[in-house]
């Protein structure tokens, strides 16, 4: 069976969250098949302790995508940050993984960002791979690999 770059990547992305969020119970009654979650860059306009708590009432289990600086609001309104970024730069989508020459900078900041996640409950931090810039799939792919290992052999990246 053949997968697609793009099923791999959304596979590594998506099993992870969907097991590592805290089960929703609507109103009381039975455990929810589903945890669902909101993205903060949606909802800008609203300050994030306004979101969590309409969140919250609307059953929702976390709010993705937020710097590290708000881990600790989403967790007070009784949330959960479900995935974190390990940095904000302004070139966070295009600089990812699939060049080698990014690997430092990259590896660096979830190294730093791993060990502050683990204390403030944000299972998951997202890793962008980048723009290709004219690279194959595959040699996009196994530069993404040889990088992510980088961080995965690492003690402080299972904390």
């Amino acid at each position: 069976m053949s997968v697609s770059r793009r099923e791999a990547l959304l596979s590594l992305a998506v099993t992870p969250i969907l097991g590592s969020m805290p089960t929703v119970r609507p109103s009381g009654g039975p455990a929810a098949r589903l945890k669902q979650s909101a993205s903060r860059w949606c909802y800008r306009s609203i300050a994030l302790p306004d979101l969590c708590r309409a969140g919250k009432a609307m059953g929702l289990s976390g709010i993705d995508l937020l710097a590290s600086d708000d881990w600790p609001i989403v967790r007070q309104e009784g949330l959960v940050c479900s995935m974190g970024y390990a940095a904000l730069r302004d070139d966070f989508i295009p600089r990812g993984f699939n060049d080698p020459a990014n690997h430092d900078l990259l590896v660096g900041e979830l190294e730093r960002a791993l060990p502050l996640a683990a204390q403030h409950g944000v299972p998951n931090l997202i890793a962008m791979f980048g723009n290709r810039q004219g690279r194959s799939d595959a040699q996009a792919t196994d530069a993404c690999v040889t990088g992510l290992r980088r961080i995965a052999r690492r003690p402080s990246a299972m904390a």
